[in-house]
């Protein structure tokens, strides 16, 4: 008996179909193979494979592999959409959503299959660096005209690097505050253009953090800049330069931008946040007197030991985490040549504040348990550690129609760059109470 109109209207019946069609077709090999030869076979399928393969060359290595991964995909798409709507269309955890649990699973499913060659091969890291400034480009261009902002790139040390800028120049007699921010992917893939997104969100809502803690007219008084640093990716190069890299661009600021360091927030997701920290370190040893006003750390990759704890809940696996050890630190068998690549293993006394986010359900999660019990065991007191229970790895840089929760982590992250700031609008001479008068 066929559903009746009204039913086939439902927005849910559509993906309840196509779910049920495809595990049922899935599961038998005969209907497996018929499948495969409908959407494959001849000159059609020639065209599909092409497709197949130029979309996902940065996976696979031939058509036949891209058609595994589709299969695969579509299968573990399928068997999550039915588990959902088993559930009473509730995701797997209160805080996620449907689109969080089929990105994790897209994700997921493609470093499972090919996870080590994207993280540990020049050319097909190379190929997921050229998808992600696309694609961030092409997502970034709508988030600047959302937020009234505008991406400039720049070229230091032979890289291309992001500034998020207000559309709106800055005024005279305003204090300029920069984060620095450096990205996640591995130390292999990802670019900063894929981040113009998530730092237009950034800056939103350090803007309104200022307003709220300092209000509306001393937060004009403080004009919020964000740049995206770039370093250069492994496995064609390994530590330690991509600390370097980080030290350049940052001192870079300093000194051609005319910034003061208490005007500088570091800030930066997994590999990105050990780059954070290995720069901070760095900068201890080298330049005190340079360290910056404060850091964030989101998930961070900050630990060298190897013996991480895989998620099912995470888009990263332990050959995943195994991988970015081997190209991002040769010697990484070596305990005493870890250097400031492993900072869990490091003296952390007399950094600037750090901000410590992390998410329960990541593989890394003890990376950031670690750290922070360290800085503890170091008499560090003026760290903070966030801690999101149901979250996996890098949640916050997710936009808020995608996962809802990661504004509430940027929202943390914002409040606590504002608070490191406020001390220093009043020695820089600059005074909210006397604006707000």
């Amino acid at each position: 008996m066929l559903p009746s109109v009204g039913r086939l209207q439902s927005p849910l019946s559509l993906p309840w179909a196509l779910s049920a069609a495809v595990l049922l077709a899935w599961s038998d090999p005969h209907r497996r193979f018929k499948l495969l030869a409908l959407l494959f076979g001849g000159v059609s399928g020639a065209v599909v494979l092409k497709g197949l393969h130029i979309a996902m060359r940065g996976l696979c290595n031939n058509p036949l592999e891209g058609v595994y991964l589709l299969g695969s995909l579509l299968y573990a798409f399928a068997k999550t959409v039915v588990q959902y709507m088993a559930r009473g269309f509730k995701p797997i955890l209160p805080q996620w959503t449907l689109r969080f649990e089929l990105f994790r699973v897209f994700i997921r499913v493609g470093m499972e299959l090919h996870g080590e060659r994207v993280l540990g091969d020049e050319s097909y890291a190379a190929i997921v660096r050229e998808q992600s400034e696309w694609f961030g480009t092409f997502w970034g261009r709508r988030a600047c005209r959302k937020a009234g902002k505008r991406y400039e790139p720049v070229h230091i040390n032979g890289l291309e690097h992001i500034w998020l800028r207000s559309l709106t120049p800055r005024k005279p007699n305003t204090r300029r505050l920069v984060v620095l921010y450096a990205h996640g992917g591995g130390f292999a893939i990802m670019s900063p253009r894929l981040y113009i997104h998530f730092s237009n969100a950034l800056c939103s809502f350090v803007e309104k953090e200022l307003a709220r803690q300092l209000g509306p007219e001393a937060a004009n008084k403080v004009h919020v800049e964000i740049f995206l640093a770039n370093y250069h990716k492994v496995p064609k190069h390994s530590y330690p330069t991509q600390p370097q890299d980080i030290v350049k661009v940052y001192e870079h600021l300093l000194y051609h931008e005319n910034l003061d360091p208490s005007q500088v927030v570091l800030a930066g997701d997994s590999a990105g946040a050990g780059l954070i920290m290995s720069a901070m370190l760095r900068e201890r040893r080298d330049n005190p007197q340079l360290l910056p006003l404060c850091a964030a750390l989101v998930c961070p990759f900050v630990d060298l030991t190897g013996d991480e704890r895989p998620s099912p809940n995470c888009i990263l696996t332990q050959e995943c985490c195994n991988a970015v050890l081997k190209a991002y630190h040769p010697e990484h068998d070596d305990q005493s040549k870890w250097g400031d690549a492993s900072s869990v293993h490091c003296d952390l006394r007399n950094l600037p504040p750090v901000f410590l986010q992390t998410g329960g359900l990541d593989s890394i999660h003890q990376h950031a348990v670690r750290l922070m019990d360290k800085a503890k065991a170091d008499g560090v007191t003026n760290w903070e550690y966030d801690l999101h229970e149901t979250m996996a790895h890098v949640f916050p840089i997710f936009p808020a129609w995608f996962l809802p929760h990661a504004d509430v982590a940027i929202e943390k992250v914002a409040a606590f760059i504002v608070r490191q700031v406020q001390p220093t609008l009043k020695t820089s001479g600059f005074s909210p109470a006397a604006v707000a008068a």
